[in-house]
């Protein structure tokens, strides 16, 4: 298991502060960096020839943080924080679930999000899963396709619920586009 503490960000775009850069040097850097890849990738197939990189990238993380956590990437995996809050920017990508006290989606996301505070889908946000929270706020233009259950206050991120024929009572199934 992963684990941040602090504020984290991670960043996967041009890999120079706020997209300038003026003398091109991100993309020398880039194909660099690409080929010193390629060349280390090349030797550790031949120094390790039952090495299988789809082992291993195929398996499904999980990670854990305090604070907040702002992916502008992909990432795999379950996602949790008790108390934290994930900010998922619009050019992040997320394939697995989220536990967690607030979550701001901007970005894409393929799974479940369980937030014990809020969850707030904004304008650039493409959800695909189940929503469990106390408030949902969808901005326009926002796409959501799952069930939506809202709690009746704040809660564990492992509830119980002593009656099962109440689990229901605030279940919602949604499919839309909020209008833009």
């Amino acid at each position: 298991m992963d684990h941040l503490s602090g504020e984290a960000e991670f960043s996967l775009s041009d890999g120079v502060p706020n997209g300038s850069d003026p003398a091109g040097i991100s993309s020398s850097l880039l194909g660099e960096t690409n080929q010193s890849f390629e060349d280390w990738f090349a030797e550790l197939k031949k120094s390790q020839p039952d090495f299988d990189p789809e082992k291993y990238s195929s398996a499904l993380r999980e990670i854990s943080f305090e604070g907040t956590l702002r992916v502008d990437g992909y990432m795999a995996g379950m996602i949790c924080s008790d108390a934290g809050t994930l900010i998922l920017d619009q050019n992040g990508e997320i394939d697995g679930d989220i536990v967690v006290s607030v979550a701001i989606i901007r970005g894409r996301l393929r799974g479940d999000i369980r937030a014990s505070e809020r969850v707030e889908l904004e304008s650039d946000a493409r959800v695909i899963g189940d929503i469990e929270t106390l408030e949902l706020l969808v901005h326009p233009g926002a796409e959501f396709e799952g069930r939506c259950q809202f709690l009746e206050t704040a809660v564990d991120p492992e509830p119980t619920t002593e009656d099962p024929s109440l689990a229901d009572t605030n279940q919602h199934e949604a499919s839309f586009a909020a209008a833009g």
